[in-house]
């Protein structure tokens, strides 16, 4: 059982810092709009908990398993894209594939299960920058 419900976000973001140095260092949000508020390099991500659900029961009962969705937003910055959109992705895709790479089924503790995809959010844009989210799901163990 886990003793912090946000552990995979740190969890995550060092296993990103470690295996995709350009993103160092891959900040943990509270919620997706505090990326406005940020200074921001470019490349850069962030890992923002995008809540839970019950999935199931075991023990009679006594214990849950519940699945946890993170966020991970990739922010990326290029002169080129504002004029014609393509140096944002030139930049974007290569490392999203990496992303994609390093998280895909990773356990990230004896407490968590493996990584999964699932739905997103759309991209977005704002002040130069596109976000590209990706989000994942764990299941933890909460016993009662």
């Amino acid at each position: 059982m886990i003793d912090n419900w946000f552990s995979a976000g740190s969890l995550i973001a060092g296993r990103l810092e470690t295996k995709i140095p350009v993103l160092a260092p891959v900040r943990e949000i509270a919620a997706i709009a505090d990326i406005g508020s940020l200074t921001l390099s470019s490349p850069s991500a962030f890992i923002c908990w995008a809540g839970d659900r019950f999935i199931d029961t075991a023990g009679g009962g006594e214990t849950q398993i519940v699945l946890q969705h993170w966020h991970i937003i990739l922010a990326v910055r290029s002169a080129y894209e504002a004029a014609h959109g393509s140096g944002v992705i030139s930049i974007a895709g290569p490392l999203i594939a990496q992303i994609l790479q390093v998280l895909g089924g990773w356990e990230p503790s004896p407490d968590h299960r493996r990584l999964t995809r699932v739905s997103s959010i759309d991209p977005g844009s704002s002040a130069g920058f596109t976000y590209y989210p990706l989000t994942y799901a764990t299941a933890v163990s909460v016993v009662n």
